[in-house]
C-alpha cells in the first residue's frame, strides 16, 4: 500500500492553563526531516515532540507549528528577594537614599513568572498530537491510494507492451532481431512483478520502487539500442515514457 509524502492536518484544544493550536504539514523529501516550531514557554518540549513524530512518520519533510495562548490565572509571580537585596545595597553604595520598592521591581530578574499549567497541558498535548498525526497519515494514505491506482495502471501498460514486443518478435524472421533481446525482456518482466509485489506490501517503499523503475529503464534502453524494427522501437519508447511517469509519481511516495 502506497502512502503519499504530502499532507496537512490541524487541531486545537483548551485546558485551564491555556489554549493550543496545532498544525502539521508534510512535503516531499528524500529522508525524514522534522521541524518543530514552539513558543518560548514550551521550548523544552521540543525533544519529546520530535521523538513522538519520529515514531509515526516514516519519510518526508515535516513542519509542526504550535501556537500557545496562556491564561492569566495560570501564572504565578515570585519576587527574587536576594536579588532585590543586592540591588538595594548597590544603589545605596552609589549614594541613593530612599529607594522605592516599585523601582526595584522594574529591575531585570527581580520578578520571576512561573506558569502553573505545564503538566496539565503536556498530558493533553500528547493525546491531541497522536490524533493530529493520525489525521495527517489518513490524508497521506488517501492520496497514496490514488497514486497507487495510477502507478499500477502504468505498470500494466508496460506489461502489455512487453508481451506485445515478445509476441511480435517470435513472428518476425530471426535475422531481424539480431542481436538477442530475450534476456532484457525477461529482466524487465521480473522488475514489473517485483514492483507489483512491493506495492501490495502493508508498508511499501517509494525508494525501493524507484530503484526498480530505474532498473526497468535500464533494460528498456538496452532493448532500444538493439532492436531494429521501427514499429517495435516505437513500442519501446512508449515503455520508457510510462517508466518516466511512474518515477515522477514516486517522488511523492513514502
Amino acid at each position: 500500500m502506497l502512502e503519499s509524502m504530502t499532507g496537512f492536518a490541524e487541531t486545537g484544544f483548551s485546558t485551564h492553563a491555556g489554549r493550543i493550536k496545532l498544525t502539521i504539514t508534510t512535503l516531499n523529501h528524500r529522508h525524514l526531516d522534522i521541524h518543530v516550531n514552539l513558543p518560548p514557554e514550551l521550548e523544552n518540549w521540543k525533544y519529546w515532540i520530535l521523538r513522538e513524530l519520529e515514531k509515526k512518520i516514516r519519510r518526508g519533510r515535516v513542519f509542526l507549528n504550535l501556537e500557545l495562548e496562556t491564561y492569566e490565572s495560570a501564572w504565578e509571580v515570585e519576587i527574587e528577594k536576594e536579588r532585590v537585596k543586592k540591588y538595594r545595597e548597590l544603589l545605596q553604595s552609589l549614594g541613593e537614599g530612599n529607594i522605592e520598592l516599585t523601582s526595584l521591581l522594574r529591575l531585570p530578574g527581580v520578578l520571576k513568572f512561573k506558569w502553573k499549567g505545564e503538566r496539565e497541558l503536556r498530558k493533553k498535548l500528547k493525546e491531541e498530537l497522536d490524533k493530529l498525526v493520525e489525521k495527517l497519515l489518513e490524508m497521506r494514505r488517501k492520496e497514496g491510494k490514488e497514486l497507487e491506482k495510477d502507478i499500477c495502471k502504468r505498470l500494466e501498460k508496460i506489461r502489455e507492451l512487453v508481451d506485445y514486443i515478445r509476441k511480435k518478435r517470435v513472428r518476425k524472421k530471426k535475422e531481424e532481431f539480431s542481436p538477442e533481446i530475450s534476456e532484457e525482456l525477461t529482466r524487465l518482466s521480473s522488475h514489473l512483478k517485483a514492483s507489483n509485489r512491493e506495492i501490495r506490501k502493508k508498508e511499501s517503499s517509494g525508494i525501493k520502487l524507484d530503484f526498480l523503475a530505474q532498473e526497468m529503464l535500464r533494460e528498456a534502453n538496452a532493448i532500444a539500442s538493439k532492436i531494429q524494427d521501427a514499429h517495435l522501437a516505437y513500442k519501446v519508447v512508449e515503455i520508457k515514457v510510462e517508466i518516466d511517469r511512474i518515477r515522477e509519481q514516486l517522488r511523492n511516495v513514502v
